[in-house]
């Protein structure tokens, strides 16, 4: 009887993590961007959705682009300042030579994954 009460808990957060999952999967930019995230980028090396590794996480990377209304695409081709960490720029900027050689389309689908946390 006392495990009952668990089984709705586990049912909604199953859920929260499942909705999680079908808004990566059900925009094609984000998905697209996720995939270069993880994949060609190499960006899960530093960089973890609720965590700081060597990076800020991606949670706090988004928070601060909408809270300033930075421009991600400038940054990522070097265009525009450190805004998120900027002490850790010269780490971050070996990496920047990956994103630099990016099209247009896929640095908005690595802005649009980044910005979906």
């Amino acid at each position: 009887m006392r495990l009952l009460w668990l089984l709705p808990l586990a049912l909604l957060s199953g859920a929260c993590g499942s909705k999680e999952s079908e808004m990566i999967k059900g925009d094609p930019l984000v998905e697209k961007g996720k995939k270069l995230f993880e994949g060609r980028g190499n960006c899960t090396t530093c960089h973890k959705s609720d965590k700081k590794i060597v990076g800020p996480s991606l949670v706090v990377i988004s928070k601060i682009y909408r809270e300033q209304q930075g421009d991600m695409i400038a940054f990522l081709r070097e265009e525009a300042p450190a805004i998120v960490d900027p002490h850790q720029y010269e780490a971050m900027r070996i990496n920047l030579r990956l994103t630099k050689k990016m099209s247009q389309d896929e640095l908005r689908a690595l802005e649009a994954y980044i910005l979906s946390f």
